[in-house]
């Protein structure tokens, strides 16, 4: 039976075709080429000997796809959601209105293979069934120690270490116009340190760059190179083995950022030709390439955390990203940052 979903009069839904299996997948900036180059020859191929059901899977150019945001967020009825979304980007599903109504009411269901689901620890497993959600893969941040600078400071141990004033001016992190890379990040650190977390993280950090710049400039001779760099583990994944780098093991353990995988209610077996497709060995090799590994390949012995999921539920993923942000870009040295940018 249709349901109907309260008319907010927002975009016509462009993404989603009648007659088809539709599928929405945001991958993040390094897996989009590869995403392309392996799905578009796939659907090709399907979908000119599948008369029945082809498949849809538009090209997401943005992750997030701002137009496509507010589609999601405001769907009028059950027919105007994809069948399956795959994404790592919490601002679709974590907004006050998509949780509530699509998720929460169980309109799409999270969708995790058995194997890799009973792989995850139970504290984590938990969490994720929790919230009604799947995981496909996972990935993490990391805090990555350039050998080739020269300094007196010893490397952290903790995530709490890297905020106090001692690390001032030796902090780079992966982001793009100044904008902090991860909410989920800010709110690891914040649940971590306490309250004023992120502006003490704020005063430490000297750059802002987006990871490529950064890997770039390990163990070279830019005077703006910093002794630790904040990553995300995509960009870790394509250090090259050359580069005098460590990836530092802190006692807390690493934020875990998963690349979540949900299906409308009632379509799994429809939706199975393209889960085959995320779970192939193919699309699996792509992912660990890229940083994100599937939960039967990760060693669990190390300590991870998901983020806190019932903040983003109770307050909205929004306004949970707009708080730390304003926090965040108060604190940071733009100046000096802007500065150091034209160099």
């Amino acid at each position: 039976m249709e349901t109907t979903l309260p008319n907010n009069g927002i975009l016509e839904n462009l993404y989603v075709k009648e007659g088809h299996l539709n599928v929405i997948a945001w991958m993040p900036c390094p897996l989009k080429v590869p995403f392309r180059q392996m799905i578009i020859p796939y659907l090709e191929t399907y979908n000119a000997k599948e008369s029945v059901l082809p498949i849809n899977c538009p090209e997401i150019m943005e992750c997030p796809s701002l137009e496509l945001d507010e589609i999601l967020k405001n769907v009028q009825a059950e027919s105007e959601l994809p069948d399956v979304i795959l994404t790592s980007s919490f601002s679709v599903l974590f907004s006050e209105l998509f949780y509530s109504r699509i998720i929460k009411s169980g309109l799409m269901e999270g969708y995790t293979e058995a194997k890799n689901l009973q792989a995850i620890p139970t504290e984590i497993r938990e969490q994720i069934k929790q919230y009604k959600l799947g995981v496909l893969a996972f990935s993490s941040w990391s805090i990555v120690q350039d050998l080739s600078v020269k300094t007196d400071l010893p490397a952290p141990t903790t995530w709490v270490e890297i905020i106090s004033p001692e690390y001032k001016d030796q902090l780079s992190i992966h982001g793009c116009h100044g904008k902090a890379a991860s909410t989920s990040l800010l709110l690891f650190l914040k649940q971590q340190a306490g309250e004023n977390a992120i502006e003490k993280f704020a005063h430490n950090i000297i750059d802002i760059r987006h990871f490529a710049t950064i890997i770039k400039r390990l163990g070279s001779n830019n005077p703006n190179r910093t002794a630790f760099s904040l990553l995300p583990d995509v960009a870790v994944s394509h250090i090259p083995s050359s580069k005098p780098v460590k990836v530092l093991s802190l006692q807390e353990g690493r934020p875990l950022n998963p690349m979540i995988l949900m299906v409308k209610r009632n379509r799994l077996e429809a939706a199975q030709p393209m889960l085959d497709v995320f779970y192939s060995d193919e699309f699996c090799k792509m992912l660990s390439e890229s940083g994100y590994v599937m939960p039967e390949a990760i060693d669990w012995s190390e300590k991870f955390m998901l983020p806190d999921f019932s903040v983003f539920t109770e307050i909205g993923f929004e306004k949970t990203s707009a708080a730390l942000e304003k926090v965040y870009q108060g604190n940071l040295r733009h100046e000096l940052i802007d500065k150091r940018l034209k160099d």
